[in-house]
């Protein structure tokens, strides 16, 4: 059974945070990381993960304050 997946939860934590940040800059500098759910880093849905998706995680974390 696959996680259900939250927008921008790369970790599959089951919460939006600072790791899920984290996790995407080091995928996108090419480390592999051991838990990363590329469907729910595509924040923008565009097929790709870059630094727009990091952008917009970002954004997505400080609206909830």
């Amino acid at each position: 059974m696959s996680p259900i997946l939250i927008s921008g939860d790369v970790t599959g934590s089951g919460a939006v945070d600072a790791l899920d940040v984290m996790t995407t800059i080091s995928h996108i500098l090419g480390q592999k990381p051991v838990q990363f759910f590329e469907e729910a880093a595509d924040m923008n849905a565009d097929g790709k993960v870059d630094i727009t998706d990091v952008t917009e995680l970002i954004e997505k974390l400080k609206s909830r304050k």
